[in-house]
């Protein structure tokens, strides 16, 4: 899968620009503050629908200079190819285009190839992406939530009905949250909790197994990977439940997995009932889960270096590609925004002799260490997109 073109009208601080890529290593140059995180951004929007960096759609519409007025509408559209890019039998790549509208005033709309697309669930996976920015350095050291959101988006891509799971999760959470507030100043009767218990229960099974499960598809190569960039040290993660212990992992892949973690689920949620009212607040369930990383044996948050945290970051993007590879049938595209310049030149190196074969779109203030990464890899030259104060100047 590839990006053959990237149209924007009205999006951020670009007026009006058509964006042409090649299907290997693309950068995107440009002083600060010129636009470049933009062009990410739209891309990871087509393929995810929300933005990377936590925006609603107003606030990516255009706001206009002294040249150009305000906006009151935003589009971004690709064009996209299924199939290798370096395939030269035409007959086996697929054309589509995906598109979005976003308005300060109205409902965002999506579209695949100009059919306006309802469910979510029709659109996730139409653009498949891998995104590195420089916060997901930081995977390792930040709390659990930034590892389930790593987890939560990569499966999203692969199975577009699990945002609407998340989605419905989080509404039985807010609701029986909202109850368990109302029982701590009343002696109101508990019958409703029950009812509530059971909903969250099955829904955090559901999200449970389908992490754990993802965890096992990446384990393996996210190993490997990152036994290549560290020259053979060791690597391992492991999926960390209240409701099952790493001995008992073998449940999520039983047929009777999603049954056993629900009944458990409920037992724990009805052991904590007075703990859950006392606080206000739902204290287990798949909104509490982590999964944990190991270097060489030992716990990655409390001893790996900043290096070893880095190439365990990059394994475990590498592996996130290599999964929708073995889902989907075609790798996807590898957004790596602004993060080259963290990354030393042995991991640059690595980076891209992995990626020598697929599309790869960096954003850069600089292009020289790319094109020597890219050489000593022995891969061709990146194209180079220049922008200056969100126009494209060159490329």
């Amino acid at each position: 899968m590839y990006i053959t073109r990237l149209e924007l009208d009205s999006f951020r601080n670009i007026s009006s620009e058509t964006i042409h890529f090649g299907s290997g290593i693309n950068v995107i140059c440009g002083k600060n503050a010129q636009g470049k995180t933009n062009i990410a951004e739209a891309v990871y929007y087509l393929a995810c629908a929300k933005s990377f960096r936590g925006a609603a759609p107003k606030e990516m519409v255009y706001f206009g200079n002294g040249e150009h007025p305000k906006a009151d509408r935003a589009k971004i559209e690709v064009t996209v190819i299924q199939g290798d890019g370096r395939d030269e039998d035409i007959s086996r790549r697929k054309e589509r285009t995906i598109k979005a509208e976003l308005f300060r005033n109205e409902k965002k709309k999506l579209y695949i190839n100009d059919v306006k697309i309802e469910k979510y669930s029709e659109f996730f996976g139409k653009l498949k992406v891998v995104l590195f920015t420089p916060e997901h350095l930081r995977l390792v050291k930040d709390g659990p939530s930034e590892r389930r959101s790593f987890i939560d988006q990569a499966i999203s891509q692969l199975k577009p009905q699990y945002a609407s799971m998340l989605s419905d999760y989080g509404k039985k959470l807010m609701s029986r949250n909202a109850l368990l507030k109302k029982y701590k100043n009343s002696d109101s009767d508990r019958g409703e909790l029950f009812y509530w218990d059971d909903a969250v229960a099955a829904s955090s099974a559901a999200i449970t197994v389908l992490r754990a499960k993802y965890i096992d598809m990446i384990s393996e190569k996210a190993s490997e990977l990152y036994g290549g960039i560290s020259g053979g040290e060791e690597m391992r993660i492991a999926y960390r439940s209240s409701l099952f212990t790493p001995e008992e992992d073998h449940i999520i892949n039983t047929k009777e997995g999603n049954a056993e973690l629900k009944k458990r689920c409920i037992a724990a949620l009805e052991k904590r009932t007075e703990h859950d009212i006392f606080t206000g607040s739902t204290s287990v369930g798949a909104h509490r889960d982590d999964f944990d990383i190991f270097v060489n044996g030992k716990s990655a948050r409390d001893f790996a270096s900043q290096g070893q945290q880095r190439s365990c970051v990059l394994a475990l993007k590498l592996a996130e590609g290599e999964a929708a590879r073995s889902v989907g049938g075609e790798y996807p595209v590898f957004i790596f925004d602004d993060v080259f310049s963290e990354l030393d030149s042995s991991r640059r190196e690595f980076l891209t002799r992995r990626l020598s074969d697929k599309q790869i779109i960096i954003t850069s203030c600089e292009t020289e260490d790319i094109k020597k990464a890219a050489a000593n890899a022995g891969g061709r030259d990146p194209d180079i997109i220049r922008i200056d104060n969100g126009s494209v100047i060159n490329g």
